[in-house]
């Protein structure tokens, strides 16, 4: 949450940086004295503490680095670029993104670390440099700020940050100061009793090792969501044509895709197609028509996107792509006829279908009211979140459909001034989108170029736009991190939130029953409570430390139960090029005749196979206490299976690591990687076409061609047809800037401001292939 430039007592910005307010101050001298976890509310200037917290401990421990940890891949920048504007001390900025550090290895991290003062980036990341390969020590650090630090809960990248890289420093007196932001400190259900939450922030608190403090902000700041902004919105009762009609549009789909044997044997399309019905239930006929037509295209594009560029350099990556090129127009002739048919406003089993759904109706008719009743306000815009990441897509879609027309939907039956000025985009966190996909309709969004933003959750934590004037919960949620996280989208003073399944009035007595017990949770754990607690969890995990971990210290990185896996696969990933589960796993019956008990894991390496038995297993872990092993709150989630699964890979990584095949970085050696090719030379498989995109680590571009991307997409639209594709470029201060005009639609589309002419039309082309208007 940022400062507004302008504090309300009149205070101007000093040379560029925002005045710190006086409740700002305060929280940043605490976290100075004292580990200190800052409860405020969404927008009241939690990343302008960290600036000051950041300038004192770069003052007095120089040699030091300062580390602010944020939970999403969207925030990077965002908060980078907040730190080196209102940083006093103007350090050195480093945000890190999972696609710049995947390869990274100790030369590039002492370089980092010798050229930036500050490094900002995701849980995993520094998890993976501090925890699974120590490439990175929490001692080089002064301070680690923790934002939203209420994720730290279970074997989360946060809480295995302070578990495994900060708790054995605090008894050495070499622990950073840690500081974490949010502004709900618990996870718990909004049904959850007071005890269960007051636990979850007793874990929090011994977590992180530090103390709650609820930072009271005056109410001239206007950063409490007041209850008369809140309003529940009535759903009309479902038209009974689509009672059931989704169940039968699936089953439908599904009958086809049994008669289609190229589109069939693509891995996740049963799947899929499933999942499709959620939007047909959800939007009615036709976004479901348009999900159908576009958004499963629209994965697998990403998918052959990134195994194009990983092909380069991985042969199984090159043959998945050649795979999926090679199926992708059957896959199109399949979801073509599909999406033909069900235009034909009828379900085969004759029942007429309602364009959109009452839901989905309610919801065009709450955005036509609230834009109607803010004509006069140009900048006006809002966020509209979804819980699936199907949904965005094809709700966009249909919002800029119904807009495009001359009456605002035949369905209202009325001409609407406000119709151009409802322009929606669509975001999804994690692999459904790329990142620059995300990104340039988040700037579009900025801009005001679009008015209406759906989006998954992945949006509701520390996203700032200011100019969000109202926020509308589509879908219902279930904790009072998302009530406090997606009403704070709504930056404008007077913003209005609109929940659809919730009721408000609940939702805001149970935040305000979170902030209480925070209150006194805070004041109740002290420093030599927290202390007992550590100490207790710490020599319950020695007691079983001949066993586990292993490494640490002078042996390198920690190979633990949570990170076993991980390191496992990551090896045989290396040593054999291509790798599936099937091929190191082997499953048995047991007595009683389950045939998914683990009976062996075995690992090519440069001697042979290295196999771990189950009387391997049990004969290592006899007499071991498991639970000082599987940490119970990190474990919490896992079952018998997943437990007796991850002794076999601790044993496996231990013994890899011991014969010299892994090294002190968790890595397979050069060694154990060329000699094992060379001893199991690669079998020639039938590469699997997934439509459900799964990156690797570091996500992929969302082309890198747009505009040869662009062209193929109007190429098939009109197929024959020249000039359907116009650029304008231009030099502007900083670079170039381009247009590209699609000449059918009377669309034209800007770009970023790039170094380069080509960059600059590449960028153009990027955002006409995100505007969902080229799907209609």
């Amino acid at each position: 949450g940022h400062c507004s430039p302008m504090m309300s007592d009149g205070q101007p910005p000093v040379d560029g940086r925002d005045a710190p307010r006086p409740y700002q101050i305060e929280s940043a001298d605490r976290a100075k004295n004292e580990n200190t976890i800052i409860v405020l509310p969404t927008g009241a200037g939690k990343t302008l503490i960290a600036c000051l917290c950041i300038d004192h401990f770069r003052r007095e421990l120089p040699e030091k680095r300062c580390l602010l940890v944020v939970p999403q891949v969207a925030l990077v920048e965002q908060q980078s670029g907040y730190l080196r504007r209102n940083c006093e001390t103007r350090p050195s900025v480093l945000g890190i993104c999972g696609d710049s550090d995947a390869g990274w290895r100790a030369p590039d991290w002492s370089e980092c670390l010798e050229k930036h003062g500050v490094l900002v980036g995701t849980p995993e990341i520094f998890n993976r440099a501090m925890v699974k390969q120590s490439y990175l020590q929490a001692a080089m650090f002064s301070l680690i700020i923790f934002d939203e630090c209420h994720e730290a809960v279970g074997n989360h990248p946060m809480a295995a940050i302070c578990k495994d890289a900060l708790w054995p420093l605090v008894k050495e007196g070499r622990c950073p100061r840690v500081v974490g932001f949010t502004g709900s400190p618990s996870k718990e259900s909004m049904q959850s009793t007071t005890k269960k939450v007051d636990k979850a922030m007793f874990h929090l608190q011994s977590c992180l090792n530090a103390k709650i403090h609820v930072q009271e902000v005056p109410k001239e700041f206007g950063c409490e969501r007041r209850d008369e902004q809140f309003t529940h919105v009535s759903i009309p009762e479902e038209n009974p044509s689509m009672i059931d009609a989704g169940k039968i549009a699936e089953e439908w789909l599904e009958s086809m895709l049994v008669k289609c044997d190229e589109v069939a044997k693509i891995k996740g399309m049963n799947k899929t197609v499933r999942s499709l019905r959620h939007v047909f239930d959800q939007l009615g006929r036709e976004a479901f028509v348009f999900a159908v037509k576009h958004v499963v295209i629209q994965q697998l594009q990403e998918k052959l996107t990134a195994l194009r560029a990983y092909g380069k350099d991985d042969a199984n990556c090159a043959l998945g792509a050649a795979a999926i090129e090679e199926e992708m127009p059957a896959l199109r002739r399949f979801l073509g006829k599909a999406a033909e048919e069900l235009e034909g406003h009828a379900l085969p089993d004759g029942r007429q279908l309602h364009r959109v759904s009452a839901k989905a109706f309610k919801l065009l008719q709450l955005l036509h009211d609230e834009f109607m009743a803010n004509l006069g306000d140009e900048g006006y815009r809002g966020i509209v979140f979804v819980r699936e990441k199907l949904v965005p897509t094809p709700l966009a879609n249909l919002i800029n459909v119904v807009c495009a027309q001359e009456k605002f939907v035949p369905l209202l039956n009325e001409p609407s001034p406000c119709s151009e000025r409802i322009r929606a985009a669509a975001v999804t966190g994690g692999d459904a989108m790329s990142k620059d996909a995300r990104e340039q309709a988040l700037k579009r969004f900025r801009a005001g170029d679009v008015t209406v933003l759906v989006a998954t959750a992945a949006l509701e934590q520390g996203i700032d736009v200011p100019e969000c004037a109202f926020v509308v919960r589509f879908d219902a949620f279930h904790t009072n991190a998302s009530h406090v996280q997606g009403s704070g989208r709504a930056r404008k003073r007077d913003a209005k939130i609109f929940y659809f399944h919730n009721d408000p009035g609940s939702a805001q007595a149970s935040a305000k029953r979170m902030r209480i017990v925070a209150q006194e949770s805070g004041s109740g754990l002290t420093e030599a409570q927290r202390g007992c607690y550590l100490d207790a969890c710490l020599a319950k995990r020695s007691s079983a430390s001949d066993k586990h971990p292993y490494g640490g210290g002078d042996l390198g990185a920690e190979i633990t139960v949570f990170t076993c896996q991980e390191i496992v696969h990551g090896y045989c990933q290396q040593v054999m090029q291509r790798f599936e589960r099937s091929d190191i796993y082997e499953f048995g019956n047991t007595a009683d005749g389950d045939p998914t008990v683990l009976k062996s894991i075995r690992c090519p390496n440069p001697e042979g196979l290295l196999i771990v038995t189950r009387p391997d297993v049990e004969s290592y872990w006899a007499g071991v206490d498991m639970g000082a092993v599987f940490d119970p709150v990190r474990s919490k989630g896992y079952g018998r299976k997943e437990k007796d699964e991850k002794m076999f890979l601790f044993l496996l990584a231990r013994r890899l690591r011991e014969k010299g095949f892994l090294n002190r970085h968790n890595e397979a050696t050069t060694f154990a990687a060329e000699t094992t090719r060379v001893k199991f030379p690669v079998q020639e498989k039938s590469p699997e076409i997934n439509v459900k995109p799964k990156f690797t680590k570091g996500q992929i571009s969302m082309s890198s061609n747009p505009k040869g991307q662009l062209k193929e997409w109007a190429d098939r639209h009109w197929p024959g047809v020249q000039g359907t594709l116009e650029y304008e470029s231009s030099q502007v201060p900083g670079g170039w800037r381009s247009f590209v005009k699609v000449v059918k639609l009377h669309l034209r589309l800007q770009g970023e401001v790039c170094r380069g002419k080509k960059e600059a039309e590449h960028s153009a082309a990027n955002a006409a292939l995100s505007d969902s208007r080229l799907h209609l």
